[in-house]
């Protein structure tokens, strides 16, 4: 690879003029071409539904760099009444435009979900948005996870009453959880 000062004064020899300047927004532009971190999308999108042929259920993909990620939106509407071209419901029934409001809606939360993990300056995937649009990220947590959190905080404290309830609220709990949502886990911001 050459030395960008040596092709300057080449072309400074060669042409007798400078063209530092000139070649110097030619550098800048390509390198700010070059800066793209990564590309992102946000399509809507429907297939047919597996219940009733007649309906289409609609989702959204989010990809980034290639990595696709869906998210179904739980709302169906018939054949006849979806757009293609535009990715909306035809028709101006206020069914159709609420529907049409809440995809416009879902669109501009998962470019806020984008915009927010870029101030964060966090690792920008498709499960990254994803799983912030849903709510399942890094900021929340877990049931078990406060208890234990609290329980590593009160281990100064040498009473043995405390460290007993504190044993048998997680065990109670733990217990609760697994009988109720047949899961260890239960998030804290549902």
């Amino acid at each position: 690879m050459c030395n960008v000062s040596s092709k300057l004064y080449y072309l400074y020899r060669t042409f007798g003029y400078d063209l530092t300047f000139d070649l110097t927004i030619l550098f800048n532009s390509k390198s700010l071409k070059m800066k793209t971190k990564h590309t992102f999308t946000v399509i809507l999108f429907t297939r047919k539904s597996r219940s009733n042929p007649k309906q289409l259920s609609i989702y959204v993909r989010v990809t980034i760099n290639g990595k696709r990620s869906e998210i179904s939106l739980k709302r169906v509407i018939p054949v006849k009444a979806w757009d293609c071209s535009k990715n909306r419901g035809k028709g101006s029934s206020q069914k159709i435009r609420t529907l049409n409001a809440y995809l416009d809606e879902v669109y501009n939360r998962l470019l806020e979900c984008h915009k927010e993990l870029l101030a964060e300056d966090k690792f920008i995937s498709s499960e990254a948005i994803k799983a912030r649009y849903l709510g399942e990220d890094d900021n929340s947590k877990t049931l078990r996870e406060l208890i234990a959190y609290h329980h590593g905080n009160m281990a100064f404290v040498r009473i043995r009453t405390v460290k007993y309830t504190l044993d048998r609220t997680l065990k109670i709990s733990s217990l609760q959880v697994k009988n109720k949502w047949t899961s260890n886990f239960i998030c804290l911001s549902s």
